[in-house]
C-alpha cells in the first residue's frame, strides 16, 4: 500500500482507543517524500498512525520475515499481560537477547551460526516511535 493512498482515512478507533499499533510492513518506519502533499518534507505511515491517535508505534527499517516478527510481538504481548513494558526497552532487550548468540568471527560460519546473525539482523530492524516513558499493558478481563 502507497502512503498516498491512506491520506484520508480516518481511524476513529483507533483515536478512541489510544492502541499501540505494530506494523509487519517492510520499511514501514522509512520516510518517504509524499509528492501528493506539494512539499518537500519526509513522511511515513509512522506518522500516520500517530496522527491518527495512536500511542506508540513499533515499526520496521527494512524486511523482517514474518516468523521473526510474530516472534517480538508474541514476547511483548506477554510481557505487557504480566506487569507491562516500555516498548523501547523490550526492543533493546530483544535485540540483547540475539546479540549474546552471535558466534565468534571466523570465515567459515555453520547454517545454524548464519540463523544467529540473521536473527540479530532481523531484531535490529525493529524502530520505535512514541514517548519512551509510555508502559504498554493489555486490559484484563
Amino acid at each position: 500500500m502507497r502512503l498516498d493512498a491512506i491520506q484520508y482515512f480516518q481511524l476513529p478507533v483507533l483515536r478512541a482507543s489510544r492502541s499501540v499499533v505494530i506494523l509487519n510492513v517492510c520499511n514501514s518506519a522509512r520516510p518517504v517524500r509524499d509528492k501528493t502533499y506539494r512539499d518537500d518534507v519526509n513522511r511515513s505511515f509512522v506518522e500516520f498512525f500517530l496522527r491518527q491517535g495512536a500511542t506508540a508505534v513499533v515499526a520496521m527499517m527494512g524486511e523482517v520475515p514474518v516468523i521473526d516478527a510474530v516472534l517480538m510481538a508474541k514476547e511483548l504481548i506477554e510481557q505487557a499481560r504480566d506487569e507491562g513494558v516500555r516498548l523501547p526497552e523490550h526492543l533493546r532487550k530483544h535485540r540483547a537477547a540475539r546479540a549474546a548468540r552471535l558466534p565468534r568471527a571466523k570465515l567459515d560460519l555453520a547454517p545454524r551460526e548464519q540463523d544467529a546473525i540473521r536473527a540479530f539482523l532481523y531484531a535490529s530492524v525493529f524502530a520505535y516511535f512514541g514517548n519512551v516513558e509510555y508502559v504498554f499493558r493489555l486490559a484484563q478481563k
